[in-house]
């Protein structure tokens, strides 16, 4: 994709489940949302787990897929407020077919130009799902202006020390 990606889309990937991607997204989203002056959209990418709407209270409910599957549908309608102010939420939606295929495709290009430039005030955070259980971090990556690996400790058994 040609020009500059937009600084306010930030993307955290891991490269397994179970690494802490969802945690450091709620973290991060968290910490900066409690600033002074300082908005944080949170989106949930990662559809198979879901893990970042459940933690919001917000699975199943429409969200970043319904959005790409139905155009006529607004942004503004599947963003929840949160109770801290300054973070507001999207889940990853109810449908479930064909996800890499929809990260991949240009309704999510004009959906991640729309997010940038509609909210210029807030840091939208994209909880994606891991590099290596499928490519949909791989397709969501050319979109986004950062993009953080999650990276979890691995506990060798007392026999390797």
């Amino acid at each position: 994709r040609g020009g500059t990606r937009p600084p306010n889309l930030v993307m955290l990937t891991s490269a397994i489940p179970g690494e802490g991607k969802t945690y450091a997204t709620m973290n991060l989203a968290l910490s900066i949302a409690m600033e002074i002056d300082r908005r944080v959209l949170a989106i949930d990418s990662d559809i198979m787990k879901s893990d970042l709407s459940r933690l919001f209270g917000a699975w199943n409910r429409p969200g970043l897929y319904d959005l790409l599957v139905h155009p006529e549908l607004d942004a503004g309608e599947v963003i929840s407020r949160t109770n801290l102010p300054g973070l507001t939420f999207m889940p990853a939606g109810t449908v479930r077919e064909g996800i890499t295929e929809r990260l991949a495709s240009q309704a999510m290009v004009r959906l991640a130009g729309e997010l940038a430039a509609r909210y210029p005030d807030r840091l939208i955070v994209f909880d994606a799902p891991p590099v290596l259980a499928m490519s949909g971090a791989a397709a969501l990556a050319p979109l986004i202006g950062q993009v953080v690996l999650v990276v979890g400790i691995v506990r060798l058994p007392p026999s390797f020390h």
